[in-house]
């Protein structure tokens, strides 16, 4: 693969996770839940979620099985 194309394929990724955050962010809003709360209740760390929310890292299948679980929606509806 060319690094041009490595670049796009990293930017594509980045995109989607920021999305995936922003949509977690707005679900988390609408239910009137902290970071903490949502955090406590998926079992995982405040600061992971920040990560995920925020700094636009990828979520793991695992976790945005819990997060789909927790909100009763569809893994379409999370990532697209």
């Amino acid at each position: 693969m060319s690094s041009s194309r490595n670049e796009r394929i990293k930017e594509e990724r980045i995109k989607l996770a920021r999305k995936v955050g922003e949509r977690i962010v707005g679900l988390r809003n609408r239910e009137n839940l902290t970071r903490d709360d949502l955090a406590d209740r998926l079992g995982i760390y405040t600061t992971t979620l920040r990560r995920y929310e925020v700094e636009g890292r990828l979520i793991p299948p695992d976790i945005g099985k819990l997060v789909v679980k927790y909100f009763d929606i569809s893994l379409d509806k999370l990532y697209f």
